[in-house]
């Protein structure tokens, strides 16, 4: 079971950093790394759940459909973009189910809080950068009538 465990957890943070990284350069998160993230997820949570027993599936199933209603209403809000979406629906299911067992859920809300407050500051501050490059573009630029 550790080794199901780790392997989820490993391929949440690998997906968490190349997503982010390709998000960051080309400004999109790749489809072929939520479709290679959902295939190790499916097949992780599978063996965990075959070799483990059926009875934490319902609480992944309630965990998804929960991560999956909250990111498309954030979708439909124009807050999210597509692939963020992807990403917040494979995280819930890159999460190892018995930690939600082990009273942890604080912890994992926390987990997507950070995520995505660190990704917030990016934002506000490169917004900023930009904001200031621009200005000194513009007073280098000034036309003279």
């Amino acid at each position: 079971m550790i080794l199901i465990k780790s392997f989820l957890v490993s391929v949440f943070i690998v997906e968490a950093i190349y997503c982010s990284y390709m998000d960051i350069k080309i400004g999109k998160i790749p489809n072929k790394a939520i479709v290679i993230g959902f295939i190790c997820a499916v097949i992780g949570n599978t063996l965990y759940f075959f070799i483990g027993g059926t009875q934490l599936l319902l609480g992944l199933l309630i965990n998804v459909l929960i991560a999956s209603i909250v990111a498309f209403v954030m979708y439909a809000l124009h807050i999210w973009a597509g692939g963020d979406v992807k990403l917040f629906v494979l995280c819930s299911l890159l999460i190892p189910i018995e930690y939600y067992k082990q009273k942890a859920p604080l912890s994992i809300v926390t987990i997507y809080i950070t995520i995505f407050s660190i990704a917030f500051i990016y934002l506000v501050v490169e917004s900023i950068v930009l904001s200031v490059k621009k200005e000194k573009i513009g007073e280098k630029i000034s036309i003279k009538p």
